[in-house]
């Protein structure tokens, strides 16, 4: 998306207007993507990671990937400032996000070395697009979070009716 902002700006001088799905979800234009993993598909994990620690973080990750032989064919790379928000890391961080094709016969291994690596750079996963974290790492990454938002839970949801496939595979409740 940068490459085709700036030619625009400095080359043709005028910036049209973009699709926010065509902005966001630059995939969707790559003709035969979802075919690519075929039959089975693949899960997409969005990874967090503090950017002081990007660098070491990237090359075990990358390593993680070609050693299993699962390169993936889009990353998204964006850097994000620091959030009070909860479930957020509170410094600068820095994402990617990783197509990990299920067909792959080390899906397993890379997805358990992958959090494994989140979990040592003491990074965090996107949420929104999770469904590959399990109830034991979930609690090792978001521990503070949980608490916190368990307490909001009980004073909110007193007749405990709000509840997901999420909550209930993460939080068992």
């Amino acid at each position: 998306n940068f490459l085709y902002f700036f030619t625009k700006k400095f080359f043709f001088k005028k910036i049209n207007e973009m699709n926010y799905l065509d902005y966001n979800f630059v995939h969707n234009k790559i003709p035969g993507f979802y075919s690519i993993f075929k039959p089975r598909g693949f899960k997409e994990i969005q990874t967090f990671v503090n950017s002081k620690k990007l660098s070491p973080f990237l090359r075990q990750i990358l390593h993680i990937l070609q050693s299993n032989n699962s390169e993936s064919i889009l990353c998204g790379l964006k850097f994000h400032p620091a959030s009070n928000f909860s479930f957020h890391p509170n410094y600068k961080t820095c994402s990617i996000g990783i197509d990990l094709d299920i067909n792959n016969k080390n899906f397993e291994i890379i997805k358990k070395n992958i959090l494994k690596t989140v979990i040592k750079y003491n990074g965090k996963i996107y949420l929104a697009k999770d469904s590959i974290l399990d109830q034991k790492k979930f609690k090792k990454i978001y521990s503070r979070d949980i608490k916190n938002f368990l307490s909001i839970k009980k004073a909110v949801d007193i007749k405990k009716i709000l509840s997901s496939d999420f909550s209930r595979r993460l939080l068992g409740i």
